[in-house]
């Protein structure tokens, strides 16, 4: 029995060392697997928002090494008619809202006989009317009506219209001691949308715009280009041969944005209307 019972020991144990070995594997493979998507989840989202950028008209606003303000596309529609200061919409996707910080670019012909007829006017959304008023040229009802603050003369029927909001993305400090991608309005409250990074003295998030000359560059007019580098850290020490610590994962894209050639595009009027 003694014997036995030494036997029955020694197997256990060595099942135990087993089973606690592949506990420690498949929990460091999980939280590898979650530090990889935190990255490509920051990648996408700053990519995304990057990518739809037109510097010449002014969409970024800000923009710093670990930082960008930029003027984020909630919202897209045609206009089916237009009275006064409503106009009515057809084909919308995404989200049109009316509080301080929702605006609308509407793309309009502009006055004949001048040097800028064709144009996108920035205007503030004072009014979100869930179905729109009037009948679309085709008989159908719009899907939806925004009462704007400026002219809408020059927008016909069918010019396209952008809802948009301005967003800040950096990296902030949480609660649990742990750097996240935030994202907020301006002047609003921060929303965490990946993590956990790296601090930012330890390169958790990296900003690099350079111009069409492949060159840095700090005026947000001249930008081409952005080079994001993250850095992501797991979210607990994982144990290792030299004891446990953090694991981390690093990601770099380069971003090229939308119409970023430094053209003329009314930029005194759609600046400070957005701003």
């Amino acid at each position: 029995m003694v014997l036995a019972l030494s036997v029955a020991t020694v197997i256990l144990g060595s099942l135990a060392a087993v089973l606690l070995r592949q506990q420690r594997y498949y929990a460091a493979h999980a939280q590898l697997a979650a530090t990889r998507d935190a990255a490509r989840i920051a990648a996408e989202v700053l990519g995304a928002e990057l990518r739809a950028l037109s510097t010449a008209a002014g969409d970024l606003y800000a923009m710093s090494g670990d930082s960008v303000a930029l003027r984020s596309t909630t919202g897209l529609g045609v206009t089916c008619s237009v009275a006064g200061d409503h106009i009515s919409l057809r084909r919308v996707t995404g989200s049109f809202g009316d509080t301080e910080s929702d605006s609308v670019l509407i793309f309009r012909d502009g006055d004949p006989g001048t040097a800028r007829d064709d144009r996108w006017a920035a205007l503030d959304t004072r009014r979100l009317l869930r179905a729109g008023a009037g009948r679309c040229p085709d008989g159908r009802t719009p899907e939806l009506g925004l009462a704007v603050g400026g002219s809408l003369v020059g927008v016909t029927v069918g010019a396209p219209v952008r809802g948009f909001r301005p967003y800040v993305y950096k990296l902030y400090l949480g609660g649990d001691g742990r750097w996240w991608l935030g994202q907020r309005l301006r002047g609003g409250r921060v929303q965490p949308l990946a993590g956990p990074f790296a601090a930012p003295d330890s390169g958790g998030l990296r900003l690099e715009y350079l111009s069409a000359a492949g060159v840095p560059t700090r005026n947000p007019r001249e930008v081409v280009q952005v080079h994001i580098s993250i850095k992501t850290q797991s979210s607990l020490p994982i144990p290792g041969t030299r004891g446990a610590d953090f694991l981390h994962e690093s990601l770099s894209v380069s971003v090229h944005l939308r119409n970023s050639r430094a053209e003329d595009m009314s930029r005194g009027e759609e600046a400070s209307a957005v701003e």
